[in-house]
């Protein structure tokens, strides 16, 4: 440009001009050139350092991210209630395949699947018997523990099975103070939240998880209406341990087994879990292409039809293996927010 600017105004010039008007003309082109190229410089340097000021941002976001997806917590005390057993032991006959499928009891209207000890034919009558059963098979299996001190609680029910289930606490366990509107379990949500909680809370603080359903019977329902009861002591650290999982729904554009391997990302497993405690999933077609084994462990023969009560299941089942069999256990089930919620328990240590 300083080459072509001196030899136009040289071809172009008067003859009565002398040559400083070239001289003149080649400086302007050199400092309009310089001036570009400078700016250009500027341009490239600050764009270059918004990139990587960018891409610092999005791995400090990611470190994040995963920081907090996987903070795990403990599960401290397990009871597990259903048709096919009450106790520790009866869950490991089934987890072996060493106990036989309860029965089905054929009602006006289906099929259901019944614990044995509940009689009633009135749905909140049943989920009463279930809640005082629960609190007296909690006391069962503590014996002679220390009482608990509780931070908060969380209910998976109808308020009329929590109002029995504090009464009967109340006789059996009055040292345990229970609050009259328990906070309202959802899923993965509140999975989520123990998790946060945990990080950042006290070792000692102990957290209760618990709830019973009773299913009607339907004549439509491809499963024979269930009925379960759950309890959970969560603390910082537990026999069991387990994360907040992981969500899917076919609405985010995810595929299943990219989700199982962020589950064990989650977890910090190299490795697929080899069991896994689920339900059948009829409207998650693409299931069998997670990469889990999901076949060996299904528990729709044992429990029916759960609804909001599956993940507690499929969780409690998870950790009861995880504690007694010191591998790491796969659980899936529905989500009251998502499609499907998913992770895996783990024994501490």
């Amino acid at each position: 440009m300083v080459l072509l600017a001196g030899g136009g105004t040289a071809l172009f010039r008067r003859e009565d001009t002398g040559t400083a008007i070239i001289i003149v003309a080649m400086l302007i082109a050199g400092a309009t050139m310089g001036t570009l190229w400078l700016f250009r410089q500027w341009y490239y340097r600050g764009a270059a350092l918004n990139a990587s000021l960018w891409e610092q941002d999005v791995k400090s976001a990611q470190q994040l991210w995963w920081a907090q997806h996987q903070q795990q917590f403990g599960l401290s005390e397990v009871v597990l209630i259903g048709p096919a057993g009450n106790c520790e032991l009866d869950w490991i006959r089934v987890l072996r395949r060493e106990s036989i499928p309860p029965g089905r009891r054929d009602e006006i209207i289906g099929s259901s699947l019944r614990i044995a000890r509940t009689f009633s034919q009135d749905a909140d009558m049943r989920e009463k018997q279930l809640a005082r059963m629960l609190v007296l098979q909690w006391m069962n299996q503590r014996q002679n523990q220390p009482p608990v001190l509780l931070e908060k609680c969380y209910w998976a029910g109808s308020i009329v099975a929590w109002k029995a289930f504090v009464q009967q606490m109340k006789e059996s366990c009055p040292n345990v103070v229970l609050p009259d509107e328990p906070k309202t379990w959802r899923g993965e949500e509140t999975l989520a939240g123990l998790a946060d909680i945990f990080s950042r809370a006290d070792p000692k603080t102990q957290i209760l998880i618990a709830g019973c359903r009773s299913l009607p019977a339907s004549a439509t329902a491809l499963l024979p209406a269930g009925e379960s009861a759950v309890l959970w002591i969560v603390g910082a650290e537990g026999p069991a341990l387990l994360t907040r999982g992981e969500t899917f729904s076919p609405l985010a554009a995810e595929v299943v087994l990219d989700v199982c391997q962020r589950a064990q990302a989650q977890s910090n497993l190299d490795e697929i879990p080899e069991y896994c405690m689920l339900f059948s999933q009829p409207d998650v077609p693409g299931l069998a292409n997670c990469g889990w084994n999901i076949e060996q462990n299904l528990q729709d023969s044992y429990w029916g039809e759960l609804g909001e009560m599956q993940a507690l299941v499929t969780i409690s089942l998870a950790a009861i293996f995880a504690c007694t069999q010191k591998k790491a256990c796969a659980w899936i089930a529905t989500d009251p927010l998502n499609t499907l919620a998913l992770g895996i328990v783990t024994s501490h240590g």
